[in-house]
């Protein structure tokens, strides 16, 4: 029962990581490509 809980708050946080990422990938990349259409 605790095993199970534990892997699933793991899975969880491993979810969360992935998606903070993601989220700051894609603001990067947006970034970039602001002051790439600005530069050019």
């Amino acid at each position: 029962m605790n095993d199970m809980h534990l892997r699933g708050i793991r899975k969880v946080t491993a979810y969360a990581y992935i998606n903070a990422i993601v989220l700051l990938a894609s603001a990067v990349a947006a970034n970039v490509a602001r002051s790439m259409t600005k530069s050019a």
